[in-house]
């Protein structure tokens, strides 16, 4: 009987002595990289034939980091579609049942893709490769090693789960992980919180010989799950040699051209400025060769975590004109667009609705310093946001056509459980600015949000509202549903029958949407240097990229509700808290109502500045910032160039391209 055809030796005798032998035998030295392009055999369900299987070679150094030897414990893998995840995950599978067998368990989004992925998969490849096929139980009907939903296997077994449910993530305990297509499941599963976590709890058993596989093409930056650990990877792109010069790069779609009057004319721009060489198609598969130079790059080297993207300008098989096309035919929708930049390019795709760029807004930045309060900043306000790890606050500066000017920024690190960044928080609002006027200038508005940590939050109001700052510090809650910016406040302190306490905490509901939309409208407004700033402008100092990602980090996108109308929501793409504390800044300036000042009170308040004091410059106590997150490439830009030289003499015609026997 021939193995390949079969889960089992037929002689049980001759499978017994071939499993006590293996117990004996120390795990191969090999790769697995090595082990599959010589012996697996690729099953006809998901190949062209049935054949045996090359990699390419971007696919072997993320199946290597599955090797028992690579200290790794963990792999993430964002990539296009049918490029490098599928592929990877099932020969680690492989590996697995062949070298190294262990509990294993593979995350996937739904039990219909549990039976796909078994019947048209692993079944396939365990009948098919004689190496597998001795090592799984039978499958038989009085057999249950051996179902759609776990294979059991000499020395472990391997459970499929799907993900949505908390009960069958957490129910088993494993040293090999495998989560695919890993957003499209949900990030949370009610009642425990995070999908991603709840998943790598399932290994922490086994401190130094797990292995998991993340693997996922992207979708929206801000609601992706792989985003989470890509991360927190060493962020490895597949760099390339120049076929002309031999500058080593990865290959990123902002620089594939093509003609604009014959779209089927496409080149590549080396990154090289002194190259002038346009790359071909034709070269690609000479580029992708690791003899020739080809490599992995990490961009964040730091981390410990292998990380790997790729995208379809790397795949050999399909032509840069069929790439080209693709986005043509997609440009202007942007649904297509997305699937484009997620399945095509296996970047996240970043909602952005009306927010400006942060670039340009980086760009104009200047004038004055963090730390110092310009001559126009008539008065302070002060914005708070609570993290469970720290305290964040922005202090922003109003004048005359509701300008405004951000005077400083702070981050108070500290278990705001706890009373010490709390006691921090008084302290640094506690310390003035010096107004270039002559004045020490403290916040006249100081507003909290209290939806998180809320008992620690009321507490500090308490206490500060008795002293310098009586009558002037809110606690707020974001509240869309509110008609203005506020709606009616509530007393949050009640007594033992339920009734409130009338001299207790008040806290106003908040429409954060209203004032980001403002704040978004007043980002746009261009103002030439030589001219009055129009109402509304907003003067930013020189900050780092990330606060000002943090300021832009929301859009207002479509979505359909429950029940199939279509609602405006905002959407988060990152970390905020910039944007937050400005929107309560805004809110304290709104509360005493500056928009509707005449100008002599303007005046009275400028005049209450000229006191005559020593000058002396704020300086702000040094705390530890959190540490700014990796940002994905952004989506495709499109850049018309010239056809070279080189290409116009030749015939328009499809570049040619090693072709592969079969395809994943």
């Amino acid at each position: 009987m021939d193995l390949k055809n079969s889960f089992a030796p037929v002689d049980p005798a001759l499978r017994l002595r071939n499993a006590i032998a293996r117990v004996f035998t120390p795990p191969p030295t090999e790769l697995p990289s090595v082990w599959a392009n010589r012996e697996f055999v690729l099953s006809k369900e998901y190949a062209n034939a049935k054949s045996n299987l090359t990699l390419w070679p971007f696919q072997r150094k993320p199946l290597d980091c599955f090797h028992w030897s690579d200290p790794c414990q963990e792999i993430v893998m964002m990539a296009g579609v049918q490029l490098l995840k599928s592929v990877v995950i099932q020969l680690a599978i492989a590996w697995v049942i062949y070298a190294d067998p262990g509990p294993a368990l593979m995350l996937l989004p739904r039990e219909n893709d549990i039976e796909r992925f078994t019947r048209d998969r692993i079944d396939p490849m365990i009948r098919d490769n004689a190496a597998l096929a001795e090592r799984v139980v039978e499958s038989k009907s009085r057999e249950k090693g051996n179902t759609v939903d776990k294979k059991s296997f000499e020395g472990g077994q391997i459970h499929f789960v799907a993900a949505n449910s908390a009960q069958n993530v957490s129910s088993f305990t494993s040293r090999f992980g495998f989560a695919d297509e890993l957003d499209r499941c949900p990030m949370t599963l009610p009642p425990d919180g995070d999908l991603v976590q709840l998943f790598r709890n399932r290994f922490t058993a086994f401190t130094t010989q797990r292995k998991i596989m993340w693997s996922s093409s992207p979708t929206v930056k801000g609601r992706s799950n792989i985003e989470k650990r890509w991360k927190v990877s060493d962020q490895s792109q597949y760099h390339v040699p120049c076929p002309h010069c031999g500058h080593k790069q990865p290959l990123v779609w902002e620089n594939l051209h093509w003609g604009e009057l014959d779209p089927t004319i496409v080149w590549y721009e080396c990154q090289n400025s002194q190259c002038e060489q346009p790359i071909e198609n034709k070269h690609l598969w000479w580029m992708l060769q690791e003899e020739n130079g080809a490599e992995w790059v990490a961009s964040n080297p730091s981390s410990k975590i292998p990380g790997f993207t790729i995208s379809h300008l790397y795949h050999p098989d399909k032509p840069w004109s069929d790439l080209v096309a693709e986005w043509l035919a997609a440009e202007g929708n942007p649904d297509s667009e997305k699937t484009f930049i997620n399945t095509q390019l296996g970047r996240l795709y970043e909602e952005k609705g009306d927010v400006p760029d942060w670039q340009i807004l980086k760009k104009r930045a200047g004038g004055y310093e963090l730390g110092e309060m310009p001559k126009d900043a008539l008065i302070l306000f002060a914005g708070i946001d609570v993290q469970g790890d720290r305290i964040e606050v922005a202090q922003w500066g109003f004048g005359r056509s509701t300008q405004s000017w951000l005077v400083h920024y702070q981050v108070i690190p500290g278990n705001t459980a706890q009373d010490e960044p709390w006691d921090n928080l008084t302290d640094y609002l506690n310390s003035p600015f010096r107004h270039p006027l002559g004045a020490d200038v403290f916040p006249s508005m100081i507003v909290l949000d209290c939806n998180y940590k809320q008992v620690q939050a009321y507490s500090w109001l308490r206490k500060i509202a008795p002293g310098r700052f009586a009558g002037k510090v809110m606690g707020i809650r974001g509240d869309v549903r509110s008609a203005g910016v506020f709606g009616r406040p509530f007393i949050a302190d009640t007594r033992s029958n339920g009734r409130a306490v009338r001299s207790g905490v008040r806290i106003w509901p908040l429409n954060v949407s209203a004032l980001k939309l403002e704040l978004f409208g007043f980002l746009s407004l261009e103002a030439d240097p030589e001219e009055e700033k129009p109402r509304g402008y907003i003067h930013l100092p020189v900050m780092d990229d990330y606060w000002y990602e943090q300021l832009t980090a929301e859009c207002l996108m479509k979505r359909k509700n429950k029940d199939g109308y279509e609602e405006s929501v905002w959407v988060k793409t990152g970390p905020n808290e910039a944007l937050d504390t400005r929107v309560y800044a805004r809110a304290g300036h709104h509360r005493l109502g500056c928009d509707n000042w005449p100008e002599h009170r303007w005046d009275e308040l400028e005049r209450q500045l000229r006191v005559q004091q020593e000058a002396f410059q704020f300086v702000a106590p040094q705390v530890e910032k959190p540490a700014a997150v990796a940002i994905p490439p952004k989506p495709p830009i499109r850049i018309v160039k010239p056809v070279p030289a080189a290409l116009i003499a030749q015939q328009p015609q499809r570049p040619s391209v090693i072709r592969r026997e079969v395809s994943w």
